[in-house]
């Protein structure tokens, strides 16, 4: 409570005239002496005083009255408000200089246990937010109002960290630490909700403030069955310590008779298992002696015609190790053993497309599966042409137009070529067959005619004419065409003396023409010769018909 003595000024405001705090006339403030027990009226409870009778002072005190026995007071100077002082308390480094019980603690913790294992430890930041929360009804009034202020958002989960002075190092000078330890914020043991993860049995406290007001300020802890609470019941802390990335877990399970053991994580080597006939591994500058957790990057170029299937990465103990991939790099970080990398290479498997014109009666490929064909595979396939048509040329060409070579095999119709690394594309071309039209001569033939170009080049399904002139004495009895196989083939006569037509099938042709004697009964005998006189007379019998008929024709 207050003791007041030789009537001390108290006011409700004051005035700052640049080198001293000055009390406000109003003297309005109730207050009891405690020399006389019988005058313990009530005061108002926010007030100033110089803590003497003139009301004036270099130093002002603010005064916060709860009861007789209960109440507060803040120092300031140099012409600062309220405000400014509860801020230069919270946020000014050069002025909040003091450790505080927790840190003092925890400090002389660290120095006696762990000061040994430093080398081991990161330098972590440890948030102790003092940002003001904006909840209602919750803020400092210098003027007789609420006095309590709130710190943290109930229920927040995110670990921002939004003041540089509120972000604890050894290495932010505005918010050093002394040793690489600190305590848990109430954001990161928010985010871990789990109460069994947070219990220990006993309740400790965490880094964050919660509030302060005119009795106290209040931490976050969690209780002895890991509820998070936000008043100062008597609690223990329990330190935290961040390992660096190359420290590695060696043992135990964390208690009292087993505590956990850490140390360095060993330098290991690399064992490239590769076959160099199918893909080559480059970039690997160093393969023995790699940092536990360094990154390892290097390159693997596949021969033509394959690729990297996978690529298995294992510890010592056979476990996978991950990996990223970037185009033809791989890069994984090292573990604590030795690490065999085994490249897996595949032939490419490509797609066999065909170009199908309409002369085509089949063009089969001895392949399953046209869309996986592997690269170097050797492919047969048979081009059969319709009727009348043969294969002239076939183009073979792969997915950036050049053409693949390729043979033809002792089978009819059948061709071969080695799969490249790409797909590719069967191109045919045909023409019509040309084959030759003979003519089995017989000696009764006086002239035959065939009206073709070249009768060694007769083309499918070309009409075919040909005039037979038998010799005297014989008339065409029959015409026998076939083919090289000996099928007939049917003709027809044409409306010209002597000719016949026929259609060209897709072989070589034979005409065979037949002939017999002309039979008549009025042949003249020779008596000198005994030969007939017939054609003679024949003959005689035309110029005279032709003399009568040009005589006619002159009357």
């Amino acid at each position: 409570y207050i003791k007041v003595a030789n009537n001390y000024k108290y006011a409700k405001g004051f005035t700052w005239d640049g080198s001293k705090y000055v009390l406000d006339n109003d003297t309005s403030v109730t207050f009891w002496n405690i020399n006389d027990s019988t005058n313990k009226t009530s005061i108002n409870n926010a007030h100033y005083t110089c803590w003497n009778e003139t009301g004036e002072c270099a130093t002002i005190s603010y005064i916060y009255y709860i009861n007789e026995t209960s109440q507060w007071y803040i120092n300031i100077t140099n012409g600062k408000s309220v405000e400014d002082a509860k801020n230069e308390m919270l946020y000014d480094d050069n002025v909040n200089t003091t450790n505080s019980t927790i840190k003092s603690g925890v400090d002389a913790w660290y120095k006696q246990y762990l000061s040994d294992y430093s080398d081991y430890l990161e330098d972590t930041i440890f948030c102790n937010d003092r940002s003001q929360s904006n909840q209602s009804n919750n803020g400092w009034n210098p003027n007789g109002g609420s006095t309590s202020t709130y710190m943290y958002f109930y229920g927040a989960s995110d670990l921002s960290c939004p003041n540089d002075t509120d972000k604890f190092s050894v290495s932010n000078n505005k918010a050093k630490l002394t040793y690489k330890v600190g305590l848990m914020s109430y954001r990161e043991m928010n985010l871990l909700n789990n109460y069994n993860a947070r219990r220990t049995g006993e309740g400790y406290f965490l880094i964050s403030p919660c509030q302060f007001s005119y009795y106290c300020t209040v931490e976050w802890h969690v209780n002895s069955i890991g509820v998070m609470y936000d008043n100062n019941l008597k609690n223990g802390v329990r330190p935290a310590i961040s390992l660096k990335t190359k420290t590695i877990y060696k043992s135990g399970n964390g208690s009292m008779e087993n505590p956990y053991i850490i140390g360095d994580a060993s330098k290991n080597n690399i064992i490239m298992d590769n076959d160099n006939t199918k893909g080559t591994v480059s970039n690997l500058d160093n393969t023995t002696d790699i940092d536990y957790l360094s990154d390892v990057t290097f390159t693997i170029t596949p021969k033509k015609g394959y690729y990297v299937e996978r690529l298995d990465i294992e510890n010592s103990n056979h476990e996978t190790i991950n990996y990223e991939v970037n185009g033809n790099n791989y890069t994984f970080q090292m573990p604590d053993s030795d690490v065999t990398i085994i490249p897996i290479y595949e032939k490419i498997k490509s797609s066999i497309n065909i170009q199908v014109v309409a002369e085509t009666e089949d063009l089969n490929i001895e392949i399953n599966d046209l869309t996986k064909v592997e690269y170097e595979e050797e492919v047969k396939f048979k081009v059969t042409p319709i009727k009348g048509y043969k294969v002239t040329n076939i183009k073979i060409i792969d997915s950036e137009n050049h053409e693949i070579n390729y043979s033809q095999t002792s089978n009819k119709n059948e061709y071969k070529f080695i799969m490249p690394d790409s797909d590719v594309t069967i191109i045919p071309s045909y023409e019509k067959v040309k084959n030759s039209v003979v003519v089995d001569d017989n000696e009764h033939s006086k002239e035959i005619i065939i009206e073709v170009e070249d009768a060694t080049a007769v083309v499918y399904e070309d009409r075919v004419k040909f005039t037979v002139i038998a010799e005297e004495g014989y008339e065409v009895e029959n015409i026998l065409i076939t083919d090289k196989e000996g099928n007939k083939i049917e003709y027809k006569k044409t409306d010209k003396d002597n000719e016949y037509e026929f259609i060209m099938p897709d072989s070589d042709v034979i005409i065979q023409p037949l002939f017999k004697k002309i039979a008549n009964p009025n042949y003249i005998i020779n008596p000198e010769t005994g030969r007939n006189c017939l054609f003679f007379v024949l003959i005689m019998i035309i110029i005279f018909t032709i003399k009568i008929t040009k005589r006619k024709r002159l009357f």
